[in-house]
């Protein structure tokens, strides 16, 4: 990308400062993968400062054929699953990076409820290379994420999803911007069936004034029911934005789809 060749002293400045710390605290406490536990190699590939090269490259990542819509792997000659079928989609595509399980789930898990808030630039890392082969990021003016109430935020200390997004858009060079707000406390969707988690979200998602961008692409971190991101959509579009693609780390399997 073309960022990627741009000089920025200040950014420049800090990243020696944080790897001369990084170096520091190798030497103190020799880093570990936190899927697998192993060593971590600094000159394997892919690079990550995180994340093991072997717990990266058995990531399962979807292929076509899919979902046109959500991005659910089908079977060749279908181009609907039988959801995206039968429910009027607000957003032009989701896509996933691949299904919640092995060691994309323990990423994601260790990411958001085990306090591994680095897990976000490797996260990120898997998630700009969906956006980037599906063509998502020359479709969209700025990258936006699914809102948290300040009292979800307080409890967690820090949206996941927020901090996703902003490292996604380093990578795809575009802007990041807090375009939404959640109305009402709501219960967590994990918890709920089907036509609860609909009624649950119902209104629960408002823009935060007039948006003046014609494509976003909205993060979430879970793709289930497609709930979530169907009920941001549409707050989205009240608010003035034309089109919204939908970006997720991974989607739940087939069969509890």
């Amino acid at each position: 990308m073309a960022h990627r060749g741009r000089i920025n002293l200040t950014e420049h400045v800090r990243d020696l400062g944080a790897s001369a710390v990084g170096a520091t605290l190798d030497l103190l406490y020799p880093p570990n993968c936190p899927v697998c536990e192993a060593d971590l190699d600094r000159e394997a590939k892919p690079a990550s400062r995180f994340v093991c090269a072997n717990c990266l490259q058995r990531v399962e990542r979807d292929e076509p054929p899919w979902c046109a819509m959500c991005g659910v792997p089908l079977d060749d000659g279908v181009d609907l699953c039988a959801r995206c079928g039968q429910t009027t989609i607000p957003f032009e595509q989701a896509r996933s990076v691949g299904p919640y399980d092995g060691p994309l789930a323990r990423l994601i898990q260790l990411y958001k409820f085990g306090g591994e808030r680095a897990l976000a630039q490797d996260l990120a890392a898997l998630l700009a290379d969906r956006v980037v082969d599906e063509g998502m990021a020359d479709r969209i003016d700025v990258v936006t994420y699914v809102p948290m109430t300040r009292k979800a935020l307080r409890d967690r200390g820090f949206n996941h999803v927020e901090r996703l997004a902003r490292e996604l858009g380093d990578l795809i060079d575009r802007p990041v911007v807090s375009t939404l707000r959640k109305t009402r406390e709501t219960r967590p969707q994990i918890e709920l069936r089907e036509r609860e988690r609909l009624d649950n979200l119902k209104g629960a998602f408002a823009a935060v004034g007039p948006l003046p961008w014609d494509s976003v692409l909205l993060i979430d971190d879970v793709f289930t029911t497609g709930t979530t991101v169907r009920e941001c959509t549409q707050a989205l579009l009240d608010g003035g934005v034309e089109q919204v693609y939908v970006a997720t780390l991974a989607r739940t399997a087939e069969d509890t789809y």
